[in-house]
């Protein structure tokens, strides 16, 4: 799951749960679910569908929806997130073998 700050550029965008977004983090896209919308602290829960992706809290991140088009509805700002299990893998093995 990702957590993101939503800052609006149009008509007071809302999203509803489990509807299919896209975005954009670092030149990659990616569809996403959205799991939560809170109105007022325009706080976005996020579960990624497509791939992961490498990104780090306070990363900047474009918001799409999709219709006919894909049309950009926000930007917004990364809170929270999932650390990979790979990544971790990845880090104690390199670990591991530097300090051994």
């Amino acid at each position: 799951d990702l957590k993101v700050k939503f800052l609006d550029i149009g008509d007071n965008t809302t999203f509803e749960k489990d509807e299919i977004i896209q975005i954009n983090i670092n030149a990659c896209n990616t569809k996403c679910k959205v799991c939560s919308f809170g109105k007022k602290s325009k706080t976005l829960v996020l579960e990624l569908i497509d791939r992961p992706i490498c990104a780090r809290i306070s990363d900047s991140v474009t918001i799409c929806k999709r219709t006919n088009s894909i049309n950009v509805v926000g930007t917004g700002t990364i809170l929270d997130g999932v650390i990979s299990e790979k990544l971790i893998i990845w880090w104690l093995l390199y670990n591991y073998v530097y300090f051994f």
